[in-house]
């Protein structure tokens, strides 16, 4: 497995490569390190000149090594000068990569965390899975549990998620993991009705059998809901369950080839408090622009 782990010296790349050193991989992956640099149009700024930034790269990317190579993953770093988003981007493309992991930006004025504009970039365009960390509240001193949640509402891209998600070995963790599926709801039917108890009844037979896909046979709990807003639903039932992972699956290509994510992926993308697995399946033969 190849991956690219983005980093620009913030605490919040650091929780990214912390975030992956966590993560349980079956096979120990090839962990290319990216930093991007800022053009050398602003040299005359003391923090943009080219030793200063190339002396905090060099520590950067001492801190990152003795993360990841404490859990045994083979490193290479790489510094390019450039946009940050179209460079990350670019370099996933020339490593093949199999999956971006990076960390979020920012909190929005009522504390939930809101993504910046190169996670936003890079998990709407590239074309294999991305991983957006944030960090967890729960955290402490010491690493917590995954609480996982998967969004499944049936399609090929959900199943693309379902698929990658049970690829981690979650019998190295004391994993909790729940499967959620959110059927749409007319406004105009009481709240204490069921809608549609035939689609109900269909979905919790459907989401046990996800876990064929199992081969730990983890500890797997299974959520039916009638909804008017699914993203948002599914927004409380992770804030419920103190989920700090939640697998989407992305939809849907442009006219440009380009994949972006479905509605609901990009609302949960840009609202979670939680790091978030968008999952796709590779195609670095597609054209990026």
């Amino acid at each position: 497995m190849k991956v690219l782990l983005a980093i620009d010296g913030s605490e919040e790349s650091m929780e990214a490569a912390a975030f992956l050193a966590r993560l349980p991989l079956r096979e120990k992956p090839t962990v290319s390190v990216l930093t991007v640099l800022e053009d050398q149009s602003n040299m005359e700024i003391p923090m943009y000149r080219p030793e200063t930034q190339e002396k905090e790269t060099a520590t950067h990317f001492e801190t990152i090594q003795s993360v990841l190579q404490r859990v045994g993953y083979e490193l290479s770093f790489i510094t390019k000068r450039g946009h940050p988003s179209s460079t990350i981007i670019s370099v996933a493309k020339e490593i093949d990569a199999d999956l971006i992991v990076m960390g979020a930006r920012g909190h929005s004025a009522i504390y939930r965390v809101i993504l910046g504009s190169t996670a936003n970039f890079v998990a709407n365009n590239a074309q294999c899975s991305v991983v957006v960390v944030r960090p967890d509240a729960d955290k402490g001193d010491a690493a917590p549990e995954f609480r996982v949640l998967l969004a499944y509402d049936g399609s090929q891209f959900s199943r693309t998620a379902s698929q990658q998600m049970f690829e981690l070995d979650w019998s190295k963790t004391s994993a909790k993991i729940d499967i959620a599926m959110m059927l749409p709801r007319p406004k105009l039917v009481p709240v204490d009705l069921d809608y549609d108890p035939d689609a109900i009844a269909d979905a919790n037979r459907t989401l046990p059998t996800l876990s064929s896909e199992d081969p730990c046979q983890c500890d797997i709990s299974y959520t039916v809901r009638e909804t008017l807003h699914v993203g948002s639903t599914l927004w409380d039932l992770a804030d419920a369950k103190k989920t700090n992972l939640m697998f989407v699956g992305a939809a849907g290509k442009s006219a440009l080839i380009r994949f972006f994510l479905g509605s609901t992926s990009r609302y949960l993308l840009n609202h979670l408090a939680c790091s978030i697995w968008i999952a796709r399946k590779k195609d670095w033969e597609q054209k990026v622009s």
